[in-house]
């Protein structure tokens, strides 16, 4: 597989597990893989160090994936990363849950390598072109604001 640009995924998941065989996936791949086994801790590392994308388990203990999701999409510092959940927990409730609480894709447990890698290469490339369409938009503001610097409302109306 084609690896991508590097990129920092997290990875939150209490089963030690399913931990360790998505993060050597992504690692192949050519990730900086940082990893988790819990809702708070993965908030210490994130607010250390924002990664491009976050794949989260649904069900953990103390604090959910849903409550986590909710948490980052409310924070203007993470609230553009996006959120990948990859679950056991499969029914159509829990799948419309994590999507309203923001997340971009559901997985379900067992996943099949390709699938999943393929899923996090699109979401990743999206993210990275995003976030370039985002710079690309503030410097339109800046020069904007800096070229109407000079005019007065008067000279604004044809």
């Amino acid at each position: 597989m084609k690896a991508v640009q590097k990129h920092q995924v997290m990875v939150v998941d209490d089963n030690h597990d399913d931990l360790r065989l998505l993060s050597q996936y992504l690692a192949e791949l050519g990730l900086d893989v940082r990893v988790s086994v819990s809702a708070e801790n993965a908030l210490e590392l994130i607010g250390q160090s924002l990664p491009d994308l976050i794949v989260l388990d649904y069900k953990m203990p103390e604090m959910d994936g849903i409550s986590l999701c909710q948490r980052l999409k409310g924070d203007e510092r993470t609230r553009h990363i996006p959120v990948m959940f990859v679950s056991a927990v499969c029914g159509s409730d829990e799948i419309v849950s994590a999507l309203e609480s923001g997340a971009v894709d559901f997985v379900r447990k067992p996943f099949d390598k390709a699938e999943i890698l393929a899923r996090i290469k699109n979401h990743l490339n999206l993210q990275q072109q995003t976030a370039t369409l985002r710079r690309a938009l503030n410097e339109c503001r800046d020069t904007f604001s800096q070229s109407s610097e000079g005019f007065s409302p008067a000279d604004r109306t044809g």
